[in-house]
């Protein structure tokens, strides 16, 4: 976090435990002496940075951007949109196999690469599909997702 954000995220800690305070405390001539103790404590957090800023060795960028935070990827999520984009894939496949007449039990199952950045088709099988009717699934298949003969199994 940078310096800057830090220091707002702290006058906003410090406001709303304020507020708080004020909303938990009782009416009376003592609600005043603890709202300007609270007003003082307020005021120290706003002007904590002072001293680095009139120090000599300020740097005005790490104000803004601070250290730089390692940025990496969530591997997992993306394992999940590919395994998404597989289920939607073989359940559309298997209804356009249906559609076409060949096999009203066909189910046809696309599996993809995990842990790859990219979406990949690892593999297809088909399940109730006649012998005969291989040859046209197969290239169907290859036509719609983009994949070669060798990917396709029947069984």
């Amino acid at each position: 976090m940078s310096i800057l954000s830090g220091w707002v995220v702290a006058i906003a800690g410090t406001v709303i435990l304020i507020h708080a305070c004020e909303i938990l405390m009782p009416e009376g001539e003592m609600n005043r002496y603890i709202k300007g103790v609270l007003a003082v404590i307020c005021m120290f957090v706003i002007i904590q940075p002072l001293p680095s800023l009139l120090n000599g060795d300020f740097n005005f960028s790490d104000l803004f951007w601070g250290e730089s935070v390692p940025v990496s990827e969530d591997l997992g999520y993306l394992d999940y949109i590919n395994a998404k984009k597989a289920a939607a894939l073989s359940s559309q496949m298997t209804d356009e196999v249906r559609e076409k007449g060949w096999g009203e039990e066909a189910a046809v199952e696309v599996r993809a690469f995990l842990g790859e950045e990219t979406f990949g088709i690892e593999g297809v099988t088909c399940i109730g599909v006649e012998p005969e009717d291989q040859a046209a699934v197969t290239a169907f298949l290859c036509e719609q997702l983009g994949v070669s003969s060798g990917l396709i199994r029947y069984g």
